[in-house]
């Protein structure tokens, strides 16, 4: 902000920040599929999943430039840690996978999870979750053939889901202020913490088809869900006679119920021109 501008008073400021997000992925994976039958196939996964995230950001910020048009912090009046901020997140899991074919019209997915996070405290960072899935190809299950209908299929699915929490809300860490008014501070943050927190957890039910007609010209994807989320962690408000104005907390839930519809249209298709028109409704 240059010297003589309607902000920083007019005398001019310089920010300089430096901020770095790195994100480590690890995964390791087994596919096993071995031979039933003609008739049946099976495809199991068994993996590892490690995850760490860090967000690094420091904000430097001079006031009052010295010598106008030098951008240097060394060319202000008066330098300030504006925001030194560090913050990391772990987050490792095993998980199976199996899925069981009939014919290659018939399937059924079993899927198992767990995670372990550092967000959350050591008797409450194990989350478990499951979910179970299955469809059929009823067009090819019972040899359909007709110039209508091109195919079709049924699927029907339950799962749940876990989420940690955000890093750094379990315990009360005092906030520094190197430099308020020549003296160093120290001041208690707004929000209370809690090193009671559970993990997040969702469950849904879904139900829906996949329909072609007419050699594939229009395509129906159509999905009914129900959806249901527990312990959600958020800030919620308190009294400010606590001492705090929000505090974080594990309550209540919601229900997320609906459809979805996706339709589309190919009304010219030839060897020199496609057209296609899609159309979703939710």
């Amino acid at each position: 902000t240059e010297i003589g501008s309607r902000a920083a008073e007019g005398l001019g400021r310089l920010v300089v920040e430096s901020y770095r997000n790195q994100e480590i992925e690890s995964n390791f994976l087994i596919t096993l599929t071995p031979d039933i039958s003609d008739d049946f196939s099976l495809r199991t996964i068994i993996g590892n999943n490690i995850n760490q995230r860090t967000i690094t950001d420091q904000v430097l910020t001079g006031n009052e430039f010295i010598d106008k048009g030098v951008y240097t912090l060394a060319n202000t009046s008066k330098q300030s840690f504006t925001d030194d901020f560090y913050s990391r997140r772990r987050l490792m899991g095993v998980f199976a996978d199996a899925t069981l074919g009939y014919k290659n019209f018939a399937f059924i997915t079993a899927t198992l999870r767990n995670d372990w996070s550092s967000t959350l405290a050591e008797e409450n960072r194990s989350c478990l979750y499951p979910s179970v899935s299955g469809s059929v190809v009823f067009t090819d299950a019972f040899e359909l053939k007709s110039n209508v209908l091109d195919y079709g299929k049924i699927r029907a699915g339950w799962a749940k889901v876990g989420r940690d929490a955000a890093p750094y809300q379990l315990r009360e860490v005092y906030n520094l202020n190197p430099n308020f008014l020549g003296q160093p501070t120290a001041s208690r943050p707004r929000v209370f913490n809690n090193p009671n927190l559970k993990p997040e957890f969702t469950k849904e039910i879904e139900i829906g088809t996949q329909l072609s007609f007419f050699k594939r010209r229009a395509e129906l994807d159509f999905t009914w869900y129900n959806r249901t989320s527990t312990n959600q962690i958020a800030t919620i408000a308190m009294p400010l006679s606590s001492g705090y104005e929000f505090r974080v907390e594990n309550f209540g839930g919601i229900s997320n119920k609906g459809i979805e519809i996706d339709l589309l249209v190919r009304p010219i298709r030839n060897e020199n021109f496609n057209w296609d028109v899609r159309g979703i409704f939710t």
